[in-house]
C-alpha cells in the first residue's frame, strides 16, 4: 500500500511535470445529470469526481482505493443555483486554491461514470455548507503539501476533512476517498459509477 508522504510527492511531482495538461474544459456535450437527478441534492452534499485528465487518472491510480475517484467539493444549493465549493491548483483554474464555480463547470472535467454525491449522516447539512462558505470566504490557498495538519491551505480532500473536524467529527481516515463509500457515515444520494 502507498503511504500518505509518497502520494504527496507522486501528486506534487505530477502537477509540476503536466501543468500543462489539460484537464478538461468545456461540457463533454451530453449532461451527467438530468433534473430528477439534482432534485435529490441539499446543501452540504459531497459530490465526488473523477477527472478525465492525467493527474485525475494517476491519483486513481495510485490511491488504488476502490473508488475510481479523484476530486471533492461541498454542495451550495442557493434558490435555483448549484454551486461547488472546493479546492484547486491555479494550474488547473484561474484561481488559486478554494473557489466555488457551477455544478455544470465542476462535472464539465467528470467521466459519465465518475460521480459520487453523498450525504453525511451525522452531521446537518446545512453545517457543512456553512463552514464551507466560510472557508470560501478566507481564500485559502491549494494545499501542495497536503499537510492536514495545516489550516492556512487546503487540497480538496483537506476542506470536507476540516468541515467536519470543527464539527467534532474526527475522521482520521480522510486521506483518501473510500471513507466516503462507508454507508455508516454516510448516505448514498447517486452513484453513477462503474467499479
Amino acid at each position: 500500500m502507498v503511504n500518505k508522504h509518497s502520494i504527496q510527492i507522486i501528486i506534487l511531482v505530477s502537477i509540476l511535470f503536466f501543468n500543462s495538461c489539460n484537464q478538461g474544459s468545456g461540457l463533454s456535450g451530453y449532461p451527467i445529470l438530468n433534473n430528477q437527478d439534482k432534485m435529490q441534492f441539499q446543501n452540504g452534499d459531497l459530490v465526488l469526481r473523477r477527472g478525465k485528465g492525467f493527474v485525475s487518472q494517476f491519483i486513481v491510480e495510485q490511491l488504488n482505493d476502490s473508488t475510481n475517484l479523484s476530486h471533492i467539493g461541498v454542495l451550495i444549493k442557493e434558490n435555483d443555483s448549484i454551486k461547488i465549493i472546493h479546492c484547486i491548483g491555479n494550474e488547473f483554474s484561474n484561481i488559486e486554491g478554494i473557489q466555488a464555480c457551477s455544478l455544470d463547470e465542476f462535472l464539465s472535467d467528470c467521466h459519465s461514470d465518475g460521480l459520487l454525491v453523498v450525504r453525511s449522516n451525522m452531521c446537518k447539512g446545512s453545517q457543512v455548507s456553512s463552514l464551507a462558505k466560510e472557508y470560501l470566504h478566507k481564500s485559502l490557498p491549494f494545499d501542495r503539501k497536503f499537510d492536514f495538519s495545516d489550516t492556512t491551505a487546503f487540497s480538496c480532500l483537506e476542506l470536507p476533512y476540516n468541515i467536519f473536524k470543527r464539527l467534532d467529527i474526527t475522521y482520521q481516515d480522510m486521506v483518501s476517498f473510500r471513507p466516503f463509500q462507508d454507508s455508516l457515515r454516510f448516505d448514498v444520494i447517486l452513484d453513477k459509477r462503474i467499479l
